[in-house]
């Protein structure tokens, strides 16, 4: 027979939804990420729209230090908090980098790279996969970002799509 302590403390049942508070779910992320093992969880937030929506999937898995670059959608522990983030990096400086989401009007700041977890390597939206995109087109996003356009970009490119489709923009 189990004692208390040997019941697992965490059982999530495929196809149900399990509810992690923020700092648990903080634990759960450096502790999973960091014994090398990818974390799959529903994303909350609208601060990476149009490439990561609310709702959307992600797999996050561990990342080493010499591969972070610009450009690279990853999670981090905000160092005011214990927040946890999946933004982008839109610079770097020394041992820390810049950190923003796509759809925020301010940056993050500077985050040690120590405070970054994983980087996201899938996007999954009503079940279908959604590539996190190339290196320059990441790139190209994160230099929109630094310079406050990816938002107008964002919407100047919505409303194209919108339009070429024939439905309506306003």
């Amino acid at each position: 027979m189990r004692s208390e302590k040997d019941k697992p403390s965490l059982i999530a049942l495929r196809g149900s939804d399990l509810s992690i508070p923020g700092r648990d779910f903080a634990g759960l992320m450096i502790e999973l990420l960091g014994r090398g093992h990818p974390l799959r969880f529903c994303a909350k937030g609208f601060s990476m729209i149009p490439v990561i929506q609310d709702g959307d999937i992600l797999t996050v898995r561990p990342v080493a230090e010499n591969e972070l670059r610009t450009g690279m959608v990853v999670s981090a522990l905000l160092p005011r908090g214990e927040n946890i983030v999946v933004h982008r990096i839109i610079g770097r400086k020394g041992t820390s980098r810049l950190l923003k989401g796509d759809n925020s009007r301010e940056a993050d700041g500077f985050v040690p790279i120590r405070s970054i977890l994983g980087r996201v390597e899938k996007i999954e939206r009503n079940g279908i996969a959604i590539p996190p995109g190339t290196f320059m087109a990441n790139y190209l996003v994160a230099a929109l970002s630094r310079s406050n356009l990816s938002l107008p970009a964002t919407l100047a490119i919505r409303r194209a799509r919108n339009l070429f489709s024939g439905r309506r923009t306003d």
